[in-house]
């Protein structure tokens, strides 16, 4: 649930940036790593959920 309310924050962020300064490199690189970051916390947690039930 926190993730998902970090990765709202990170869209709304990377939207924000992307209307006020258009697609500079610098913001387009930020908001990627916040994708890819997310996305292995997510994987993260997930791996830790199937150790668990296993």
């Amino acid at each position: 649930m926190i993730f998902v309310l970090f990765f709202l924050i990170a869209v709304i962020q990377a939207l924000y940036a992307f209307t006020k300064y258009s697609f500079t490199p610098a913001v387009v690189i930020t908001a990627f790593s916040w994708m890819v970051l997310l996305v292995l916390v997510m994987v993260i947690r997930k791996d830790k959920k199937r150790r668990e039930t296993n």
